[in-house]
């Protein structure tokens, strides 16, 4: 148990449960987190944030970052299927692919008939 004061002058005890250990080569530690991580790392959504408006194009943003992870790397295609099951339109995803690289936050290269190549640019 712990004591957290809400700022009411009052306090309340709180149950806050340990983080569930990962079994790594037979042992059990617990994971050493780099960067907070919330369906992408907080670093990414700190990048895309400025520049995205809205709730469909931070849909997009978040599937960049998830696209990176499953081809594994920084280049990769950017097709419409995953999006329109999610209710993304291709003009949306367009729209802010163009917002993101007018940021310096991605370079994109298409050819026409085919998937957008997306590069996530470094820092």
């Amino acid at each position: 148990m712990k004591h957290y004061s809400p700022g009411l002058g009052k306090s309340i005890e709180v149950e806050v449960p340990e983080a569930e250990p990962i079994s790594a080569n037979g042992k059990w530690t617990r994971p050493k987190v780099k960067d907070s991580f919330i369906g992408c790392p907080t670093s990414w959504m700190l990048r895309i944030l400025p520049v995205i408006k809205g709730s469909k194009q931070l849909v997009v943003g978040i599937w960049l970052w998830r696209r990176r992870v499953i081809c594994g790397c920084n280049t990769f295609s950017a097709p419409n299927g995953e999006l329109k099951r999610w209710g993304i339109s291709p003009g949306t995803k367009r729209l802010t692919l163009g917002l993101l690289e007018g940021a310096g936050v991605i370079t994109t290269k298409t050819v026409k008939g085919k998937a957008p190549l997306v590069t996530i640019r470094p820092k």
